[in-house]
């Protein structure tokens, strides 16, 4: 993040983040724009090949939604203009090439998040932390760049990628056993 990120606004968010996870959804956008590659998160797996589901040229950026359609307007709105069902694009399980301007975009959304809720307590955490770094944020970068940019080469693969149910490995449940989920955390700042 220090030699890539230096001087940048985002780098301050990595380092000002109160919570790992953020730190997480921070570094996996910024990595994935310098480098590119696939994005999955460590606790789940496809039942099908990953080049088969998340590297198919001349796609730019691979993506699927979520299962749950979501309530939060200016995404129904956004996915709505987009010609898309009203659920997420999924921010856990994505692929992209280098400098993709869309995940540019989601970068510049958790700047803008940093600058104006540094300091700010959040009632809800697991609320403040999707609609900074998590789903939200993801979703308002990328659609916001889809609706700029008309003919972009994207492919979004349904829902779930055709999951029925997400696999998890088996010792995914010993995540986060030692200490409180970020989940369960309440009246705290996400960004010092």
């Amino acid at each position: 993040m220090s030699t890539h990120y230096a001087d940048q606004t985002i780098l301050k968010a990595f380092d000002d983040s109160q919570f790992g996870v953020v730190q997480s959804d921070i570094f996996k956008y910024c990595y994935a724009y310098k480098n590119g590659g696939i994005s999955l998160d460590l606790s789940k797996y496809l039942t099908s090949s990953l080049s088969k589901t998340l590297i198919e040229v001349p796609h730019e950026l691979v993506l699927s939604q979520q299962t749950q359609p979501t309530h939060v307007k200016t995404l129904v709105s956004m996915l709505e203009e987009a010609q898309l069902k009203n659920n997420l694009l999924i921010n856990w399980c994505f692929s992209t090439v280098p400098n993709n301007a869309a995940i540019l975009e989601v970068i510049k959304i958790i700047e803008n998040n940093y600058t104006r809720n540094k300091g700010k307590i959040f009632e809800d955490v697991a609320d403040g932390i999707w609609n900074m770094t998590g789903p939200v944020a993801f979703n308002l970068g990328v659609l916001g760049h889809v609706l700029k940019v008309k003919q972009l080469k994207i492919r979004i693969d349904g829902i779930d990628f055709g999951e029925k149910k997400w696999p998890k490995f088996r010792n995914s449940s010993l995540v986060n056993v030692y200490k409180k989920h970020y989940t369960q955390e309440l009246n705290r700042v996400i960004f010092k």
